[in-house]
């Protein structure tokens, strides 16, 4: 039960320093949403620390908490678009966050854990984020650049960057992504 409780209150402090960082240390945002800013990095530490199902349980409120405090609505063409946005620029991404410890338990240096399960959170979201603008933007790009081209820059311009600091605050804070209990 105590462990329970000492799960719940990471969970809790960490999911409002998340939102903390995304919303108020925003180092730079795009015109049609996305951003760079710290608010992966106390989720990912969750996930090292807890394991798959907190950090999935952390990125899920995170998502929601996001939602509906800076959802941008994009120029949809129907409920089903605008469904797919919500799930995977919010729901997704922020969700599999909890995969980032899937290496935890493997003999390979802390280091080398932190960057593959960060890398593999970059690589979902950017699936992720470009399922949703091949479906969102599809009709809105223009007639000279190809849709593929153009949702994987935009999405690249920010989320490579974003997953760049958030790797270097992860690995500065190493020491905190792994409980001593473990």
């Amino acid at each position: 039960m105590e462990q329970k409780i000492k799960i719940t209150a990471e969970i809790a402090v960490l999911v409002s320093l998340a939102f903390v960082l995304k919303t108020f240390l925003i180092l730079f945002t795009m015109p049609n949403g996305g951003s760079i800013n710290l608010g992966l990095a106390p989720l990912i530490i969750l996930s090292f620390r807890r394991g798959i199902v907190p950090g999935f349980i952390g990125g899920f409120i995170i998502s929601i908490i996001h939602i509906f405090t800076s959802f941008y609505a994009p120029p949809v063409a129907n409920v089903n678009n605008l469904l797919t946005c919500i799930l995977c620029d919010y729901i997704i991404p922020y969700s599999c966050v909890g995969l980032s410890s899937i290496t935890r338990k493997f003999k390979i240096d802390d280091k080398m854990k932190i960057i593959i399960g960060v890398s593999l959170v970059f690589l979902i979201e950017m699936i992720s984020y470009c399922f949703s603008g091949f479906t969102i933007w599809k009709d809105t790009v223009p007639e000279n650049q190809y849709i593929v081209n153009y949702v994987i820059f935009y999405n690249l311009v920010y989320c490579f960057p974003n997953y760049v600091v958030n790797l270097i605050l992860c690995l500065a804070l190493k020491k905190f992504c792994f409980c001593k209990e473990d």
